[in-house]
């Protein structure tokens, strides 16, 4: 059965960002997944038969740990890769990312990228 796992306002801080400033002092991240699974947990209800959202929301920040960006769109796409590396049953990603109050000469509460990435 094909289902979609949400996981939503997942908050990390990282070392991200185009410019010095942004990779030495760092910004609060946002990231919301969609994943698209292959699972019978519906019928089984077991975990091993689903994806951990634990696990992904670890892996998100782990990825964001490991290397630093210049764009948000490598982030997420190195995210989105990690997800389907780490979990077969997973066919599909769909990833919002979003720099808080990012360091621009305007007031903006988010800025960020969508994509999607599929097996």
């Amino acid at each position: 059965m094909r289902i979609t796992l949400f996981i939503e306002g997942i908050e990390f801080y990282g070392y991200h960002g185009f410019s010095s400033e942004e990779k030495t002092v760092g910004h609060r991240y946002e990231a919301s997944l969609e994943l698209e699974i292959e699972s019978d947990a519906p019928s089984s209800d077991r975990l091993g038969d689903t994806v951990c959202y634990g696990t992904v929301v670890a892996l998100v920040e782990e990825v964001s740990r490991a290397r630093r960006h210049d764009l948000m769109e490598a982030l997420a796409h190195s995210i989105a890769k990690a997800i389907l590396d780490r979990h077969p049953r997973v066919r599909e990603v769909r990833i919002e990312l979003a720099k808080r109050l990012p360091p621009i000469p305007a007031t903006v509460d988010r800025a960020g990228v969508s994509l999607t990435v599929t097996r």
